[in-house]
């Protein structure tokens, strides 16, 4: 072994080591790489017991302790809030399921109703906000009140929970406009609009929701899928009193009870006739009908009919519809065939009918809302075309309840000296089902 006298005395791994042996330079510089590799191998050692020492210092996100994931539950106001902290790992969905279940089942509240507050009567300046409350049925208190809304000739809502989606504005068809005798385009789009409904909740399903309205004096029916920049609108059947998005189709009923379908993957959707009415109206023994659509908890489609009787006020020229009974009809669907079977019972179960999105919620306290009456049917008095508001007038509202399928009873969930209820006349209240409960805002 000669060592190059240029380079002086390296250190052993700059060495250039020579052998006449060609099999012990390669045995040499074998050894060499492997101790480069030792050294290799320790650093790494060293670096991971370095990342174990500052893991210690700093437990991970998911080692957190149990009272601290639900300190920050407790705060989560939205469903959707729960599901994105229950995807970060294991034991945060663990708590997340177990947080959100024990919520749902010690303070699960029934539907609320988002009324227009008294002293709105009383107001007269335009573009002022309206004050709206939030009244539970079932305790018959307001659970919130001074909530500001911009000020609309009409509210409409959806079960779906609390918020406000943006939507391009809604006008008539050239075919309808033709027809129409107002042309203002203010006036379609605020007061002409009927009914709106949610297909799903948008704060759940951002990307995968439909909103469908029934609008104009023939009452049509148009459609926009969440992404669309235009309404569509749908051709076909008018004269629409109800729609609901159910399994995957649109189902609108009519007038005279008649249910028509539409497939919203049609290049030209259109209204199809799919079941005539369940009761000739002669056999109904009432004065005006109103007809609901309802999805159940088991995903079948109800057809609700609502029968009224018509009497006169003393010293008033506006009459007085009273609801007198429900019916309830279950739609059957075999092939092209449909049948109507009338429920008697539903069970555990109770409906809420009113002039937005209808609703079946189970009633059993332990997987259902508390305190609601099984069997049951809430509804509100929605029938403003037979109202005549007078300004600063407040006027207590004729035709709201519970009706009890059991007994076939009427009974009342307000206090109708309390005029909290007494602009119903002017903006029909609105079925409200919060997100979470607890959390109004």
């Amino acid at each position: 072994m000669r060592i190059n006298p240029k380079l002086g005395s390296p250190p052993l791994q700059r060495m250039d080591l020579y052998q006449e042996d060609d099999r012990t330079l390669k045995k040499c510089r074998i050894g060499s790489r492997n101790q480069g590799q030792a050294k290799i191998s320790a650093s790494s050692d060293d670096s991971l017991k370095e990342s174990l020492k500052r893991t210690e210092r700093f437990p991970p996100w998911s080692g957190l302790p149990k009272d601290i994931l639900d300190f920050i539950l407790a705060k989560l106001t939205l469903l959707a809030d729960y599901d994105r902290f229950g995807a970060v790992c294991v034991s945060w969905r663990n708590a997340s399921l177990a947080n959100r279940s024990c919520r749902l089942e010690t303070q699960l509240t029934s539907p609320l109703l988002l009324l227009l507050s008294p002293e709105n009567a009383r107001v007269e300046e335009d573009g002022h906000d309206w004050t709206f409350s939030l009244y539970d049925v079932v305790k018959r208190i307001v659970v919130q009140d001074n909530i500001k809304l911009p000020a609309l000739p009409k509210s409409h809502g959806s079960k779906c929970g609390g918020g406000m989606i943006r939507l391009p504005p809604l006008n008539y068809p050239p075919r309808l406009r033709f027809m129409m005798l107002i042309d203002e385009d203010e006036y379609i789009s605020e007061l002409s609009i009927c009914k709106v409904v949610l297909s799903a909740n948008p704060a759940l399903a951002p990307e995968d929701y439909v909103v469908m309205v029934i609008y104009g004096v023939v009452k049509s029916l148009a459609f926009i899928r969440s992404g669309d920049k235009d309404w569509t609108y749908v051709r076909g059947r008018t004269g629409c009193y109800d729609v609901v998005y159910c399994n995957g189709k649109i189902y609108a009923v009519d007038c005279s009870g008649i249910l028509a379908h539409c497939d919203t993957t049609e290049p030209v959707p259109r209204l199809r006739k799919m079941a005539p009415a369940p009761y000739p109206i002669h056999h109904l023994q009432s004065d005006v009908e109103f007809y609901y659509l309802v999805e159940s908890p088991q995903n079948q489609l109800l057809l609700v009919c609502r029968m009224m009787v018509c009497t006169p006020r003393d010293n008033d020229n506006d009459p007085w519809f009273q609801t007198t009974g429900f019916k309830i009809f279950k739609l059957l669907v075999l092939g092209k065939l449909t049948a109507y079977v009338e429920l008697k019972t539903l069970g555990d179960n109770a409906l809420f009918l009113g002039d937005n999105h209808s609703t079946c919620v189970p009633a059993v306290a332990s997987n259902g809302f508390p305190g609601v009456q099984p069997n049951s049917i809430y509804f509100t008095d929605h029938a403003l075309s037979y109202y005549t508001f007078q300004p600063n007038t407040l006027r207590v509202p004729a035709d709201m309840g519970v009706f009890n399928l059991e007994d076939q009873s009427l009974g009342k969930y307000y206090d109708p000296d309390n005029n909290l209820f007494c602009l119903v006349c002017v903006t029909p209240p609105v079925w409200f089902l919060p997100s979470l409960p607890g959390k109004w805002a």
